[in-house]
């Protein structure tokens, strides 16, 4: 994705957004390929008669319904959750700005955009990495330290972004950003999968990703009707603000006591929940 951004904006400031559709559309192109060619030893891909599964509109309501009572019922998952919320607050207005900056601010053009992009999506890989490296080795206690710490780190970086005189700083600041970004991801996701019982491991990421999601387009838009009445480089000190304040309301519900590991559970309690096996 980094790369690919990166020579996005790099084919359109050379050739024109004309041909930059054409390469994109050839890679989707090699993208079917690549799915056409996969193989299993079975033959196909169908799910086995005890995986598949029919919902009605009723049935996905009751698994939604299910996440959330798991969610309330267990304050980290709820808390991993609402992370998201926080950070997409800000996060979203950054699908925004990242265009504005590099063809408004930097004046740079579409190789502009493409270098602020790919500095994002270099740093959310190195985040990846140092998340999997460190992630083994800390505790529950540094764990949740660790996740205070980088929100705070991810929306100071932000607003350092949107501050900077020249595109070069800022994609250093955008990098460092989402390098603090990407190893909450990482680490957050691994807390996850840990502790969320298989069978409602689905219904909990599918809620997380609705929370997300939500917030996400919530923040474009409304970046996208602040940047016509209030200066760009403001809308993105906010957005930092906004990101950066999650690590405030983790911060005060560890400190509150309400941040405690999950503890496994002795028995799976299927008739506790009425809709089939959510599969993980």
């Amino acid at each position: 994705l980094s790369i690919g951004t990166l020579l996005g904006g790099i084919s359109t400031m050379r050739f024109g957004y004309e041909l930059t559709f054409v390469f994109n559309a050839l890679s989707f192109v090699f993208s079917a390929w690549c799915v056409w060619m996969l193989r299993t030893p079975e033959g196909h891909f169908r799910p086995g008669r005890e995986h598949a599964q029919s919902h009605s509109i009723r049935g996905y309501w009751q698994d939604l319904r299910d996440g959330m009572a798991y969610m309330k019922s267990t304050p980290l998952v709820l808390a991993i959750g609402l992370a998201y919320v926080g950070w997409a607050s800000g996060g979203g207005a950054a699908q925004v700005l990242f265009t504005l900056f590099g063809e408004v601010v930097f004046r740079k053009g579409p190789a502009g955009i493409g270098v602020i992009w790919s500095a994002a999506g270099f740093g959310l890989v190195a985040g990846g990495v140092l998340a999997h490296r460190l992630g083994a080795k800390l505790s529950f206690r540094n764990y949740k330290n660790a996740i205070s710490v980088g929100y705070f780190l991810h929306g100071a970086a932000y607003v350092a972004y949107a501050v900077m005189p020249t595109i070069a700083l800022s994609s250093l600041c955008i990098f460092l950003s989402r390098v603090a970004m990407g190893s909450n991801n990482v680490l957050n996701r691994t807390m996850l999968l840990t502790h969320v019982p298989d069978r409602l491991r689905g219904r909990i990421f599918t809620t997380t990703e609705m929370m997300l999601n939500s917030t996400m387009m919530l923040s474009v838009a409304l970046a996208s009707a602040a940047t016509d009445h209030i200066d760009i480089r403001t809308v993105g000190v906010i957005a930092g603000c906004l990101s950066a304040s999650t690590s405030v309301f983790w911060w005060w519900a560890d400190m509150a006591g309400k941040l405690r590991e999950p503890q496994p559970e002795s028995k799976p309690a299927e008739e506790d929940y009425e809709s089939p096996v959510t599969p993980a």
